[in-house]
């Protein structure tokens, strides 16, 4: 890879999927990719832990995938916009708080799914 890593100048090495993988090893969002330092994609994996992102459940729905690429995505995108400046760090960090946001109100929507509709993972068409 030749190219320039997205939090600094120095070149990038490591490709990194911001939403990374579920409990089985697949991506979240496989072509989703960033290219970072191996300092910087160790960066992030320590945020993800940090934050509680970092072993996803064994078996979760699709908006519990959903919301966990959306908290890591915010998760970096916040550290991206460290490294921003001018309108391109408001911009970065907008969507860093939006994807958190997102990530919100799909946990409050699946909160209100299992106390009102117990089964609702089991429907038919439930991706």
């Amino acid at each position: 890879m030749s190219t320039e890593s997205l939090f600094g100048s120095d070149e990038a090495d490591r490709r990194h999927h911001p939403t990374g993988r579920d409990a089985y090893g697949d991506y979240l969002d496989p072509d989703l990719i960033a290219p970072c330092t191996h300092s910087e994609h160790e960066t992030v994996h320590d945020d993800w832990k940090t934050l509680g992102l970092e072993n996803p459940i064994p078996t979760p729905s699709f908006l519990e995938r959903l919301e966990l690429g959306l908290r890591r995505l915010g998760a970096f995108l916040g550290r991206l916009a460290t490294s921003c400046q001018g309108s391109w760090a408001i911009f970065i960090g907008g969507l860093a708080a939006a994807s958190l946001r997102w990530a919100n109100g799909l946990q409050a929507c699946r909160v209100a799914l299992d106390a009102g509709a117990p089964g609702w993972r089991d429907l038919p068409g439930m991706p």
